[in-house]
């Protein structure tokens, strides 16, 4: 079952949120789209869904106008929120992001 019939499934309600990641979700290493992730995120803006976006970049002043420069140049535009990680949170290898996200999306 893909994800859109998956939600189609779903009871609407304004508590429904969908999480996306940047880095390899939204965006592929090469900087640009993974086209079924923006299919899925144009789906869910159509059926309004609240759209939170998670990364594990640091919410430091330039990175953060960075990311969100990024995001609108590649068209991911009117999400809900977005949250960057502390650069306090340390994330130095695979096993600190994935903690760091499991633990935001709580």
């Amino acid at each position: 079952m893909d994800l859109i019939n998956l939600l189609n499934n779903i009871p609407q309600s304004s508590k429904n949120v969908i999480i996306f990641d940047i880095d390899g979700t939204l965006i592929d290493n090469t900087r640009k789209l993974i086209t079924q992730t923006l299919e899925f995120y144009y789906y869910c803006l159509y059926k309004k869904y609240k759209i939170f976006i998670i990364t594990a970049r640091t919410g430091e002043n330039n990175n953060l106008k960075h990311t969100i420069k990024e995001l609108d140049d590649l068209g991911i535009e009117n999400y809900d929120k977005i949250y960057f990680t502390n650069p306090k949170n340390n994330i130095q290898n695979f096993q600190d992001m994935v903690k760091y996200k499991k633990n935001i999306r709580k």
